[in-house]
Parts: C-alpha cells; structure tokens; sequence
C-alpha cells in the first residue's frame, strides 16, 4: 500500500506516516496509531514496534528461510498461512475420517492441514515456479533452489545453516509478494466462507506442479469419510470433501519404491 493512500485511510498526516515508514529501525509512535497501521497492514503490532513474532509455518525451515531472504514475504505468508488453517479447519469440522483398522497414526485432518501448508509454501515461492516452468539449456547447469536442495539433503555446512542466504532483491521480493496477494485475492471467497475449495483441484495442481512425482501421505487410507450432519459415507477421494487432495494410495496397494511420502511437519 503506498504511503499516500495509508495515510488517508487512516486519516493521518502524510509526513508522519512517512517518517515512520522511513529507514528499517522501528520508530516510537503513539500505542493508538501502531493499532490502526496494524489493522490497516495486517500485520502483528509487535512486529510493528521491533519484535519478532511467531509465523505459522509452512515448514520451519521455509519460514526460517524467508524469514532471512526477506522479513516482508515471511510476514505475507504467515498471514496467508493463517488465513488458509482457520479455513481448512472450518471445512474439516463438517467431516470424520473413519477406518476399520483402529487408530490412524497420523490423524488425516493433519494431513490435509500439512499439506495445504506445503501448497501455499510452494505455490506462493517464485523460485519454485522458474524450476517448474523452464529448462536450463544443454550447454548450463541449472542453478539449485536452496530451500529443496536443503530440504532433500537435511545437512548443511557450518554451524548456522542460514549464513550463506542472500536477502532477497527488491524484484525478488516484489514478485514474491505478488504471488502472495494473487493467491490471497484468488482464495478471497473460500477464505471468508463465501464459497467451497475444490481441494481435488488443488491437490492436481501440486501433483502437476511436482511434474508427475508421486506425494504419498504419511496417514494411513481412511476407509470413510462421513459427514458428522447427516452421517452420509463419502470415499476419501471424492471432491466433496477436504481429504480428496491427497493422493491415497489405492486399498491394499504396495508403495512404489522411489515415491516422495508428503509434506513433513
């Protein structure tokens, strides 16, 4: 939001909304207006005034990663994140995932949960898409996105395995940020409880965005989903539920050796 249009949002003066805004040292300013900017930003008014607040993450060392690229973006997808848990929990009252075998070892609710994280991580990362929609030429070598190298190795050199990030550039940052507000504008409806999320649809859209990799869930299959209203039995892959976004594997079907298993919390 520009500065100009902040300021008459709030009904303050331009040149103090300008100087508080000035500089990355947070400036005193009057308990009343710290709340409205927050209010108007959407963002913590601790942050506001020089703390670090907690983010919900996507995974933590996505949100440690961010959080060192650019406080901003870390910040966007929080709220985000926010948003999107209140919303999937909200839809998954409405349901109860039953199987025949006794207790799950990882409840299905938090399976959807973790991987609606995972999606708005990977979705919203720019990086992600530049890998997923271009091929380097023959005669280079692609250059790895650190946050999937780090995640697949799990090892980093020296003590502090976020030393070597770079802060984001201003067009990294911005396109970053970008992409947060698309999907945030794009969800708008679903995340004011104004519409359904076609989680079927989501859940291709990761598959194709893994370009064809099979995302095994760490849950065992439910043998039902039942509508806690009206008691009605649904199969886990049906679109009318949250849980058809997850790629179950088929009853009784052997994992296939290679196969990524889902998002870890």
């Amino acid at each position: 939001m520009e500065i100009g249009a902040l300021a008459r949002r709030l009904g303050e003066n331009r040149q103090i909304i300008h100087h508080l805004a000035k500089g990355e040292v947070p400036k005193r300013c009057r308990l009343s207006r710290r709340k409205k900017l927050a209010k108007a930003l959407r963002v913590p008014e601790r942050w506001l005034a020089g703390s670090r607040v907690a983010l919900p993450a996507t995974s933590a060392l996505h949100a440690e990663t961010a959080w060192h690229m650019s406080p901003r973006v870390a910040l966007v997808t929080a709220q985000l994140m926010r948003r999107c848990g209140v919303a999937v929990k909200r839809d998954l009252a409405r349901f109860r995932a039953k199987r025949a075998a006794g207790a799950f070892t990882t409840p299905p609710d938090d399976e959807v949960l973790s991987y609606i994280a995972w999606a708005v991580g990977r979705l919203t990362w720019p990086d992600e898409w530049r890998v997923a929609l271009t091929r380097p030429r023959e005669t280079e070598r692609p250059v790895p996105f650190e946050l999937r190298e780090r995640l697949k190795a799990g090892t980093w050199p020296g003590d502090d395995p976020f030393a070597d990030i770079e802060p984001m550039t201003d067009d990294e940052e911005r396109a970053a940020v970008g992409l947060l507000n698309a999907f945030t504008f794009v969800l708008e409806p679903w995340l004011d409880g104004t519409v359904t999320l076609r989680y079927d649809k989501l859940g291709a859209i990761m598959r194709a965005y893994a370009r064809g990799a099979a995302i095994l869930p760490d849950s065992e299959r439910p043998d039902a989903i039942v509508d806690v209203v009206d008691e009605r039995r649904y199969s886990p892959d049906d679109p009318a539920t949250p849980f058809s976004m997850i790629e179950w594997p088929k009853p009784h079907a052997k994992t296939e050796k290679g196969a990524e298993h889902g998002p870890r919390r």
